[in-house]
């Protein structure tokens, strides 16, 4: 099963990161936070982690005393002496957010104004692109698919290093690679956020993923430290 967890960092992008929850970062992530503190990767990239702390604790899943970053060649992090969970991350925004699952699984959330849509669909499949032109929100729709592409491709490992039309992402979150080949991996699209649609967000694993995501306040994430 996975499991998401999301939360709205918009207080903490406007007030900055409080002094309680720079203090339990990973040294890291803290030494990032200190020397470009004010920026907004720095802060969204401390929110992650703690996120991350917040779900493994209510998933009673024990952590290192000492929390160090290990990252494989694609760049997917993993934690050193955290044997038997599978994580993955992503921040956009005022959003940063957590798949927590029992083997491999890939999330991604963005923006839906973040990225420039135009130059990036020309590499997506033929088939993506028609879905994203003739769609009534093309916004909207490229940013669905961009979420599912990196999802995959976060799940694999591989990073952005792939040509994003080796692969086909269908309207019903069937992964096909190369296309015309079933994967056997799945996207499913989640909610950002109650009642809101200013961001796309898509997690992909082994398995078609029920809508298991967790909304969570900073001050939440505060109580759970």
């Amino acid at each position: 099963m996975v499991r998401v967890y999301v939360t709205d960092l918009t207080g903490w992008l406007e007030q900055g990161l409080p002094a309680e929850a720079a203090a339990v970062l990973s040294a890291e992530r803290r030494e990032k936070w200190e020397r470009q503190r004010g920026s907004t990767g720095a802060l969204q990239s401390a929110a992650a982690e703690l996120l991350l702390r917040c779900a493994l604790k209510e998933q009673g899943i024990r952590t290192p005393a000492e929390w160090t970053w290990e990252y494989e060649a694609g760049g997917r992090p993993s934690l050193r002496g955290l044997a038997g969970v599978c994580f993955n991350l992503s921040h956009s925004g005022h959003y940063a957010v957590c798949a927590l699952a029992e083997g491999p699984a890939g999330v991604d959330v963005q923006m839906v104004a973040d990225r420039e849509r135009a130059g990036v669909v020309r590499r997506f499949c033929r088939e993506e692109m028609t879905e994203v032109e003739e769609s009534e929100k093309p916004e909207e729709a490229f940013c669905r698919l961009w979420t599912a592409k990196e999802a995959y491709l976060k799940m694999r490992g591989t990073g952005l290093r792939r040509p994003l039309n080796s692969f086909l992402v269908t309207p019903e979150g069937r992964v096909e690679d190369p296309p015309g080949t079933e994967s056997g991996c799945f996207v499913t699209w989640l909610p950002v956020w109650p009642e809101r649609r200013d961001a796309a967000l898509a997690v992909c694993a082994c398995e078609r993923c029920g809508e298991a995501v967790v909304f969570r306040e900073t001050e939440e994430l505060l109580k759970s430290l």
